[in-house]
């Protein structure tokens, strides 16, 4: 069991994020991610609090440590100006860049 109140350190946020836009980039949904978030960045909080209301849903689908993640990436507006700034970053590399090896 894990602790639903810890922060989340800086380590983890820097992965999650960088899942999240590995995920939306290789979707190819960088314009609608960047343009909803942006539209809702005023709801980041109730966004956050909204998904802890939720985990006993969301939990058995997307795990119960992925749910924490969220919700407390969601609570902090810096965390969602970086993962912006991430998927921004990602579109504009060269597509030699983007692709694995």
């Amino acid at each position: 069991m894990f602790d639903w109140d810890a922060e989340l350190t800086g380590e983890a946020r820097e992965e999650f994020i960088e899942a999240i836009v590995e995920r939306v980039h290789g979707y190819g949904l960088t314009s609608p991610a960047i343009f909803f978030l942006e539209m809702h960045k005023p709801l980041h909080f109730i966004a956050g609090q909204s998904v802890l209301l939720g985990s006993g849903f969301l939990a058995p689908i997307f795990g119960a440590k992925n749910v924490q993640k969220m919700s407390k990436l969601l609570e902090k507006r810096d965390s969602i100006e970086l993962l912006i700034q991430r998927i921004e970053e990602k579109a504009l590399l060269p597509k030699a860049l983007n692709t694995k090896a």
